[in-house]
């Protein structure tokens, strides 16, 4: 089983909302660990939220703001109810899960927020280099360095979609063009090997990292446009022209695998 759950979420200073559709995902992948363990079903996890909403309204208790109705997108596209849980709702439907199933999945929400509170962390950083007196180039160098940082992309490309996914991956791949050797990623500090800015081998190795966040976060995007998978594999074509043109053939493999998969699903 794959340790990696793909889940979109929302944080807020209110705190993190998750939708019913992306926990019972979570639960199931948990619910594997446990050898004969059925799967639950989404229509079953929504006939108790609404049980449980019942039975909160019933004994006039406020829980019930824990639940906001809420839609999704299925697998045809169309439009289907499912319920927003906040972190509270979220722990009190995980009571009828076994002590396994709940301990792996408040971890996981546990370190979902964790990442959160980071970026948020960034986010004040880059206000207050952006509001200091300092050189505005290095201000802006400085600002880049944080927000497009390799822990922030995955969260930067979540953010995207169809109009401007492209133009943040091009804005990605430019920062770290022009990082300096002490602002890279720390495996690839090394200035001999990797030289200074603009390195092949270092910029390789962030269109890298990009094409597997695209490869991993293309499913669960909010899609507003048909076309997605194909300005995606349009990207990953560009990517691989590059990489071939430098000679970095492991990592110009993973980016052709990419383009043939959206040429497949492009629509």
């Amino acid at each position: 089983m794959a340790t990696s759950i793909n889940v979109l979420t929302k944080i807020s200073e209110r705190g993190l909302k998750i939708k019913s559709t992306k926990l019972v995902d979570i639960i199931n992948q948990f619910r594997e660990l446990e050898d004969g363990k059925a799967k639950l079903r989404h229509n079953d996890f929504m006939a108790k939220i609404k049980k449980e909403v019942k039975t909160l309204k019933e004994l006039g208790l406020e829980g019930e703001r824990n639940f906001s109705q809420a839609y999704y997108s299925d697998e045809q596209g169309k439009k289907q109810p499912c319920f927003e849980l906040t972190r509270d709702g979220m722990l009190q439907m995980l009571n009828s899960e076994s002590t396994l199933v709940r301990y792996k999945t408040i971890e996981y929400i546990n370190k979902l927020e964790d990442e959160n509170k980071q970026f948020n962390s960034d986010n004040k950083e880059l206000y207050n280099i952006a509001t200091s007196d300092e050189d505005l180039e290095k201000r802006q160098y400085e600002a880049d360095r944080i927000k497009y940082a390799i822990n922030n992309i995955e969260k930067i490309l979540l953010e995207c979609d169809y109009t401007n996914i492209v133009q943040v991956v091009d804005k990605i791949v430019e920062v770290h063009r022009n990082l300096y050797v002490k602002d890279r990623y720390v495996p690839h500090q090394n200035t001999v090997k990797y030289g200074y800015r603009g390195d092949d081998l270092y910029i390789n190795h962030i269109k890298g990292i990009i094409v597997s966040k695209l490869d991993k976060i293309r499913p669960i995007m909010t899609l507003k446009d048909c076309n997605i998978n194909a300005i995606i594999g349009d990207k990953a074509r560009v990517l691989e022209s590059e990489i071939e043109t430098s000679k970095n053939i492991s990592t110009g493999k993973e980016i052709n695998q990419l383009k043939r998969t959206y040429s497949k699903q492009a629509i």
